[in-house]
């Protein structure tokens, strides 16, 4: 009996084959079962029509073909020469992969070229591909139709945003998939470096720590550099004040504070900046060297029943170590509670605690363990409040004493 196996139009796919069996065959609606002679053959239909012959050994010969299509997901291709039957759903595509494969450099003007890769992964499963591109806008810049990669190498200046699109087939039903992914390279410049300040204060009890005390004379010199160019070229440099030596002159000085500052002037690269277009110019700022002005503790003994704002601001005046014949100011300490002073003398002397008015007054001041507090009045001069004895304090070569503030 000869039969041909009908396909149900579902399973009908492109490249399908229809053919004709020499031989005994039994069929059902599940699958084929074909009985065939020791030789036989096949023709099988695929445009253009083409021909397959089986031929079985003399020893062995071929008896069935069977097909068990228990569902909807089979197909049969014949594609260059080659019969493929296909059962169950093929692996889907997976999301394709753009990505620089050599570095893509941001820091950079945009008339500035790159030389770089631009790598594409094309994973289709068991799909067939039919097509893997790379665009730039509405450019193609490549394309391939095999392979599970995509490279494109240029040289180029500004940033640039890439596509890859991928189109693959379905070979159960020829279902077309399309999928695509982007890769931006953007430019992001770097500024130039911070510029530097280097301050040299000559003042009379020092600068430690940037604090100049209050009526202190001297002067602060200082020079400034330019920082890290980062490929920008440097202009010019100003600085805050203009003069590269700062006079201080006491109280003249000013209020609170003593500042630094210095601005570097910078332009894009190439000829008159051409290296970015449009031309750019930026400016990088030091961060302020500040020196704050301060009013620290003094104590010292006097024949003089009161000081003025400008002799109490007199340095070289109150303190021994500047040829003063009063006392110490205590340079950096600038609270008066919890402290311990003490002073020497000879003859009948006034006793003198000073320190910034902005302060709580004092509680107490005792010594050896006693109160002596009522042996002191208080008055405000200037930005100091001044704690004296009320009495002249007599006393012999070298008499001292120690106060303890609270």
């Amino acid at each position: 009996m000869t039969m041909t196996r009908q396909f149900k139009p579902s399973q009908l796919k492109p490249g399908s084959f229809s053919g004709s069996f020499s031989g005994s065959f039994q069929g059902d609606g599940s699958g084929i079962i074909g009985v065939v002679s020791s030789s036989y053959a096949v023709t099988a239909s695929y445009a253009p029509v083409a021909a397959i012959q089986y031929v079985t050994s003399s020893i062995e010969s071929l008896s069935q073909i069977e097909v068990a299509d228990f569902d909807s997901n089979i197909a049969v291709t014949f594609v260059n020469g080659r019969l493929k039957f296909i059962f169950g759903t093929p692996t889907a595509p997976s999301a394709p992969v753009l990505s620089f494969n050599s570095t893509f450099a941001t820091d950079r003007f945009n008339q500035v070229t790159d030389n770089y890769d631009v790598a594409g992964t094309i994973a289709v499963g068991a799909y067939t591909l039919i097509s893997a591109s790379i665009y730039e806008g509405n450019t193609l810049l490549a394309n391939t139709g095999t392979g599970t990669t995509l490279n494109y190498n240029t040289t180029t200046s500004g940033s640039h945003t890439y596509k890859l699109e991928v189109t693959a087939s379905s070979p159960l039903d020829g279902t077309i998939n399309r999928q695509s992914t982007t890769l931006t390279g953007t430019l992001s410049k770097s500024n130039p470096g911070s510029p530097t300040i280097s301050a040299t204060p000559t003042v009379q009890l020092g600068a430690t720590s940037n604090q100049i005390e209050q009526g202190a004379t001297g002067s602060i010199t200082f020079t400034s550099a330019s920082g890290a160019a980062n490929s920008w070229v440097f202009n010019y440099m100003a600085s805050t004040p203009a003069s590269p030596i700062i006079y201080v002159t006491g109280s003249a000085t000013g209020s609170s504070s003593i500042t630094i500052s210095a601005t570097a002037y910078y332009s894009s690269s190439g000829v008159n900046g051409s290296d970015n277009n449009p031309a750019l110019t930026t400016t990088a700022t030091s961060a302020t060297t500040t020196y704050t002005k301060i009013r620290s503790l003094r104590y010292g003994v006097s024949t003089s029943s009161s000081f003025s704002s400008s002799e109490l601001e007199n340095l070289s005046l109150w303190d021994t170590t500047l040829g003063g014949n009063i006392g110490t100011i205590a340079k950096g300490t600038t609270t008066a509670t919890g402290q311990s002073v003490s002073l020497t003398w000879t003859g009948d002397k006034y006793h003198y605690i000073v320190y910034n008015s902005s302060l709580a007054d004092l509680t107490n001041i005792t010594a050896a363990g006693f109160s002596i507090f009522s042996s002191f009045t208080k008055t405000t001069v200037g930005s100091y409040k001044v704690y004296k004895t009320t009495l002249l304090q007599s006393g012999y070569a070298g008499t001292s004493i120690t106060y303890v503030l609270t």
